[in-house]
């Protein structure tokens, strides 16, 4: 080997060792900034610089590791200090001030409260199936609901957004959001197409949540929420020419996404289109479809991620024609076709 080809060896063997290194200390930065929204340190900083010795104030935290802790901050890209005075750098204020359309702080939050869900992956490994969730788990289930939620909300505006560039919306009139948590992606379509009409329909207890946000997001007149169960319930009935499936197939077995997908198509006028966006194999980042597979094992019943091919055979099945597949961020992927 000449020694350019074993320093090309040695630097690959280093980008190796660098990559697992990082994933081995990633939830380390994770933990810094979920604490980091919980006690409203970005919201306090906002767009103004503060010292040290007023924030630790502000924020009721002793200011000796105050100062260790802007410290990391920093050193991750989050905060820059001058003169003991921090400031958001402009990454941070964009993704982690609550004020910002491009706020992903809630998603750090409800990721750090699956820490304890994750340490069971051993055991679930072993036995073949979840294991019964804590009982300070199921006590505080309103908050963990409502932590998905807004974690969610975050990657959904995001997300609804790179939707509609695949997916004209002027082109349809009625919408169903199956599935559709708070209604971030019925909210981003109405406001991007002011003659559309949606309904969100979920679970009722989520829907609580969902039409409070609607309201808070002025689209009432437009969008409304109601409570269904997906599977069992019967769909409420309106000429849908737009139905979307977002981050649901991952819930179910096989046979049950072939049913909600033979559902939804049912609804459907000729014509109209059946967007599934979810975490798919074969499509998108597929170290994050992975990992969330694994979530899916640790953290429900029956869960798990499927193969694009699957989602499209089960699509053509039930009378869906002119499939297409895109990747979108984050790990997720559409399919979506034509009802013929």
């Amino acid at each position: 080997m000449t020694s350019r080809g074993f320093a090309m060896r040695k630097t690959a063997q280093r980008t190796h060792a660098d990559r697992l290194i990082y994933l081995a200390t990633a939830h380390q930065a994770m933990q810094a900034i979920a604490v980091s929204v919980r006690i409203g340190l970005f919201e306090k900083l906002g767009h103004r610089a503060c010292d040290g010795a007023t924030l630790a104030s502000m924020l009721a935290i002793n200011h000796a590791t105050l100062g260790r802790f802007m410290n990391a901050l920093c050193c991750v890209g989050l905060v820059q200090c001058r003169n003991d005075c921090y400031a958001l750098t402009p990454f941070a204020r964009r993704y982690l001030h609550p004020d910002s359309p491009s706020y992903l702080g809630a998603l750090f939050v409800h990721q750090a409260s699956l820490v304890n869900v994750w340490s069971n992956l051993k055991a679930v490994l072993t036995k073949g199936t979840m294991q019964k969730p804590s009982h300070q788990r199921s006590a505080s289930y309103s908050q963990q609901l409502m932590l998905y939620l807004q974690a969610h909300d975050c990657l959904g505006k995001v997300k609804a957004e790179r939707i509609m560039k695949r997916i004209d919306i002027r082109r349809y009139r009625m919408m169903l959001d199956l599935g559709g948590g708070l209604g971030t992606y019925a909210v981003a379509c109405a406001r991007a197409h002011k003659q559309l009409i949606a309904i969100v329909a979920d679970l009722p207890d989520v829907v609580v949540h969902a039409r409070r946000y609607i309201r808070n997001n002025q689209v009432s007149d437009r969008v409304k929420a109601v409570a269904r169960h997906c599977l069992d319930d019967p769909l409420p009935k309106k000429p849908y020419d737009f139905i979307l499936v977002s981050n649901v197939l991952h819930l179910y077995r096989d046979d049950d996404c072939m049913r909600l997908i033979l559902k939804a198509t049912r609804a459907l006028v000729r014509g109209g289109t059946l967007v599934i966006h979810d975490y798919l194999f074969g499509c998108g980042d597929q170290a994050a479809v992975g990992l969330f597979d694994l979530m899916m094992l640790v953290g429900t019943p029956e869960g798990r991620c499927y193969h694009k091919q699957e989602v499209s055979a089960w699509m053509r099945a039930a009378g869906i024609g002119r499939i297409r597949t895109a990747s979108v961020m984050a790990g997720t992927s559409m399919v979506w076709g034509i009802k013929v």
